[in-house]
């Protein structure tokens, strides 16, 4: 992986030279031992993303035709170029898919490529004033958008533009829900649930419910020693006002799945059901994804769903107690889950406690550091300097300039299998095993002549 050298440290040091280590830290370029980087890419796109159809709603001639009154008369309505293509209208007959899931909210899945197109063609009428936002660009009316630069998203975007396809963005009602994306990739056989971060005075309300809570839906197959963090619990559980029925995300979620997993061809044939089920996000998004990937893994709410369902999170909060560590490493070694979970040094929302899943810490000067089941040691500093580069530390650049710093090179290479060895995880999970194993012959041992079990003392 390349990128960009600033003196002799190789740190990352602007936005206009993350984006550039971003076109040259490209999916091609690391090839398929870096998921870090395709994941990175699309936690970020799903918070530009719904600014643009959130942006294109509030502003387009068309959509709001014969609306008047309220804030309607003070807002600046214009004709957008083809919004189709992001999935707000209709659509022409070439973009319909009759195979398309009926439970999406989406009419047609939605291409990089498509949107891309759009966001071309649309450049005078948007901007990125900050990290993650999309504005509408008043400035830009009546003039032509090749004039404009390329949109930072755009950059994003690029490198995963190869044959993926939104098949769900539910953006219906992110004032009050969580917004989560299903997106379906064929030529690596994955279908991708991405969660967005913290955005809305909801989300930050959810981020501060702290208190561990027994849940009916970990409950049933965890048991209820099993604890998980009340907010993200009732964020992905909890009934909605989406629908009518008043089903939950994850019920939502499931039923995406189930319709994906069901299309079959002409010869009747599944297309999807042996395609990989990998979660994401950033900050509330990552936790969201944690606690997604460990019920998939743990529930029998979808059948025969292809193990180890994958998650790789970033700057993700603490989840679950110690039970729920513990039962996550559980799947983990039965091949059920695999967590990579990534957080930059100075960031103080993954926490100080133990987490799951093997920990990526990223520095900003330094090669990052692979662990299991270990706490982040942060080097020590006042709580005021800590508190004074939180957001900094916590932001989407911060942890491109470091997954991307020259040091890291090899971890990006690293697949799943070298990353849970090197963090010292696969030797845990063998010593464990061979533990139980031990278990098991010693319980067998000491049953009696007659076949009852004898007492064991340990």
């Amino acid at each position: 992986v390349k990128t960009v050298k600033i003196g002799n440290t190789g740190v990352i040091s602007n936005t206009d030279q993350v984006v550039e280590s971003i076109k040259l830290g490209s999916i091609e370029e690391t090839g398929e031992h870096s998921p870090n980087v395709a994941q990175l890419h699309v936690s970020t796109v799903i918070y530009t993303f719904a600014c643009v159809r959130q942006i294109v709603r509030d502003h387009d001639s068309d959509l709001n035709e014969g609306r008047s009154g309220g804030l309607f008369q003070k807002r600046t309505l214009v004709k957008f170029t083809e919004p189709q293509l992001i999935g707000l209208t209709g659509g022409n007959e070439a973009m319909r898919d009759k195979s398309h899931p009926k439970s999406s909210s989406l009419k047609y899945p939605l291409s990089v490529t498509m949107i891309l197109e759009f966001l071309k063609k649309n450049r005078n009428l948007l901007k990125e004033p900050y990290t993650n936002t999309i504005e509408f660009n008043e400035e830009g009316i009546g003039k032509e958008p090749h004039t404009f630069p390329p949109l930072r998203t755009e950059q994003i975007l690029t490198p995963i533009k190869d044959d993926s396809e939104f098949w769900e963005f539910d953006d219906r009602n992110t004032k009050n829900e969580l917004l989560y994306a299903i997106i379906v990739n064929r030529s690596k056989k994955r279908i991708n649930i991405v969660f967005r971060g913290s955005i809305t005075v909801k989300d930050w309300y959810i981020d501060f419910k702290l208190s561990y809570e027994q849940t009916e839906w970990i409950s049933r197959f965890a048991g209820k020693l099993v604890k998980v963090h009340k907010g993200f619990a009732e964020y992905l559980f909890s009934s909605t006002t989406t629908r009518d029925d008043l089903k939950s995300k994850y019920d939502m979620i499931i039923e995406n799945l189930t319709s994906i997993r069901a299309i079959t061809d002409e010869n009747g044939n599944n297309i999807y059901r042996d395609y990989a089920i990998w979660t994401t996000g950033h900050s509330l998004g990552g936790a969201l994804a944690q606690l997604l990937a460990y019920t998939l893994a743990g529930s029998d709410d979808i059948d025969d769903l292809p193990t180890p369902i994958t998650a790789i999170t970033y700057a993700s909060p603490p989840v679950g107690n110690y039970k729920f560590r513990k039962s996550f490493q559980n799947y983990e070694m039965k091949g059920y889950l695999r967590h990579i979970r990534i957080t930059a040094e100075g960031d103080i929302i993954p926490g100080f406690v133990k987490q799951t899943g093997v920990s990526v810490h990223l520095y900003q000067d330094r090669q990052a550091k692979i662990k299991y089941g270990k706490k982040i040691n942060y080097k020590r500093r006042t709580l005021k300097a800590m508190v004074s580069r939180m957001v900094k530390n916590h932001d989407v650049d911060t942890y491109y300039e470091r997954l991307l710093f020259e040091s890291n090179r090899h971890i990006l290479m690293m697949n799943f299998e070298n990353l849970y060895e090197e963090s010292g995880a696969t030797d845990l999970f063998r010593k464990r095993s061979n533990r139980f194993s031990v278990f098991k012959k010693t319980f067998k041992s000491m049953k009696n002549d007659n076949g009852t079990k004898g007492c064991l003392w340990f």
